[in-house]
This record gives C-alpha cells, sequence and structure tokens, in this order.
C-alpha cells in the first residue's frame, strides 16, 4: 500500500487546494504501508521486511492510496510481470517500473438480494423504502462489516462493474444503505446489490442472465456522491415530543456523517445526537425547554460541516420527510 505523507492534518491539504483551486501541497514523505522507510530514522526499525527465496515467484497487490500524486513502484534489479490492473486481470506484460494512479478499482464479491428488479432496502441504515424513490431509484447496495462498518459506512458511494460476459463493463454508482451480515463477512470485500442496480452492471438484455450467475467477481472504489439535490430527514418512527430520531439522505460528498447536532428553537446552544443505528441519530428532548422548530448541524466523514436551519417544523410527524437548502459538495 502506497501513499502520501503529510506533517500535518490532510484534510486541511484538501480544503485549501479546494479552496484556491490549486493542485494539493507536494507531501512530505512517500510511504509504503505506512512507513516512509530506511531513510527515515523514526521508521527503519518497522520497514516492512519480506523474505523470499531464490528463484521462487511472488504475488503482489500494489495499490495507490494517496490523494492524487502518480506514485512508481519498481523493485531493484528485477523485472515485474503484470497480471492485472484495476481489478480486472490483463494479458501479462513484463515491465521494470509500474506507474500507479490514485484512486483505482480494488477487487470484491457481489451478490444481489430482493426482487430481480426490486430496490434493495434501506433498513439497516434507517431510510426503510425510500431508496426505491429519488434519488436512489433503487440503485443501492447492502456490505458486509469492511463496507458497513456497523452504520458509520451509511450513505457512502461507489463505483462498481463487473467483467462477466453478461457485463457491459461500465460501472455503476450505487449507495450504502443496508448490511450484508453473516456469511458476507466470509470474504473481505462483500456487496449485496439490489437486482435493479446488480441488473444495470449488464449489457443491454443480459440483465437475467447476470443476475442467474449470482455471485460474481467486481471492481469497486470510493466515490462522492452527488444527488443534485439537497439533504433530506426522514424523522423515525419511534419517535415521539420526548424522544426524537431522525435519518439524513441524500447527502453528497463522502456520504458518511461522523456527528449530528440539533438546535431548538430560540436556543443558541447545539446538543450532540447520539447515532441510534446506521444513518439515524436520535436525541431526548425536554418538552419544557427544547421546542420545534429544530435546526440540525451535521459533519461529515471528511469533517465539513453543513447546518439546516429550522428544517424540522414545529408539529413534526414520525416517517415525515422534511426537505433542507442544504448539502456538502460533492467531493470527497
Amino acid at each position: 500500500m502506497t501513499c502520501e505523507w503529510w506533517d500535518t492534518n490532510p484534510i486541511d491539504i484538501v480544503r485549501r487546494a479546494t479552496r484556491t483551486g490549486a493542485a494539493p501541497n507536494v507531501s512530505d514523505a512517500y510511504n509504503i504501508n505506512g512507513q516512509p522507510g530506511d531513510f527515515y530514522k523514526c521508521s527503519k526499525q518497522d520497514t516492512t521486511i519480506v523474505h523470499v527465496d531464490s528463484g521462487e515467484t511472488n504475488l503482489l497487490r500494489v495499490i495507490n492510496a494517496g490523494l492524487n500524486q502518480q506514485l512508481f513502484f519498481t523493485v531493484a534489479n528485477h523485472k515485474l510481470t503484470v497480471v492485472g490492473a484495476d481489478a480486472s486481470y490483463v494479458k501479462p506484460f513484463t515491465t521494470s517500473v509500474l506507474i500507479l494512479d490514485a484512486g483505482g478499482f480494488s477487487s470484491a464479491v457481489a451478490t444481489w438480494y430482493g426482487n430481480p428488479t426490486g430496490p434493495g432496502s434501506g433498513g439497516a441504515c434507517g431510510l426503510e423504502d425510500d431508496v426505491a424513490k429519488a434519488p436512489y431509484n433503487g440503485m443501492i447496495t447492502a456490505g458486509n462489516q469492511a463496507l458497513f462498518q456497523h452504520g458509520a459506512g451509511c450513505g457512502a458511494c461507489y463505483q462498481v462493474s463487473c467483467s462477466n460476459p453478461q457485463c457491459s463493463g461500465n460501472p455503476i454508482t450505487v449507495a450504502l444503505t443496508d448490511e450484508c451480515p453473516g456469511k458476507c463477512n466470509n470474504d473481505p470485500v462483500h456487496f449485496d446489490l439490489s437486482g435493479t442496480a446488480f441488473g444495470a452492471m449488464a449489457k443491454p438484455g443480459q440483465a437475467d442472465q447476470l443476475r442467474k450467475l449470482g455471485r460474481i467477481n467486481i471492481s469497486y472504489k470510493r466515490v462522492a456522491c452527488n444527488y443534485k439535490q439537497n439533504i433530506m430527514f426522514k424523522v423515525d418512527k419511534g419517535s415521539n415530543p420526548n424522544f426524537f430520531a431522525v435519518a439524513t439522505e441524500a447527502g453528497n460528498g463522502d456520504g458518511e456523517l461522523s456527528l449530528v447536532e440539533i438546535k431548538p428553537t430560540g436556543s443558541d446552544k447545539w446538543f450532540p445526537m447520539q447515532r441510534m443505528f446506521g444513518a439515524t441519530w436520535s436525541a431526548n428532548i425536554n418538552i419544557g425547554t427544547q421546542k420545534p422548530p429544530f435546526s440540525l448541524q451535521l459533519t461529515s466523514g471528511n469533517k465539513h460541516q453543513v447546518t439546516a436551519d429550522n428544517v424540522i417544523p414545529a408539529g413534526w410527524q414520525p416517517r415525515a420527510i422534511y426537505k433542507s437548502n442544504v448539502n456538502f459538495p460533492p467531493q470527497l
């Protein structure tokens, strides 16, 4: 795993580049498996050493996990035979240097669930059957714990594609709205797509044939969500005057939330909500001092922040959806 390393907060690097329009600052070092190597005293003792026997062949998977810098990989005095790129097999060829672009595809397993042309579910993230409607339109996936992350992965967007004869080879974009538990965790990364999304990877007229395969290998990468609309809030069905819970829908950018805060009308204080499950956050309400309309402030996984003022009106109802006038920038 190769990457870039800065002697500063990398989020600040991204924000500065976004604000100025210039390329991100060049990193202070380049890492392999989290270590800058023998030339740096801080990591010399922790540098990964792999012992191999003379004449044997070893398979390496080399990934550029950097921000945007092309990286080069070579093994001194050796040739490398490339057998795959971006999670797909290629006709083998020999080279002495690999050029690695940031943000490439990785390998995973995909299955599908529900009806063959169904929208899947938003249950484990709190979206219920909203995934059948815009902006999701059934283009969703459940994920094993590598993706779901005990609910913290809800809302993330991915491009996925397949290379079977029935596949178009064109990536589709799906949002993670559900969990695939149990045997899905036997695989390092497992996408359990809706029937609609699984079929969308196929060539025209081949969707049913692709779904008949049931389980296939796919390529995937994380991408920014871009719904071309503002965030919506769905009040959880268990909410009442003393307890308020809400799920967020259609969040742009990294899609994930690290914090949700609530502010009652007439207050200047934000109160942190707790992740109840998935993308659903909750707070106890003092009906004597904490009255609606409620404002909600969201902090994304990459620490972007937006505020939806007075988005939850007085007289709000469980299961009602309230539209905001804000969203995150559509970038990771």
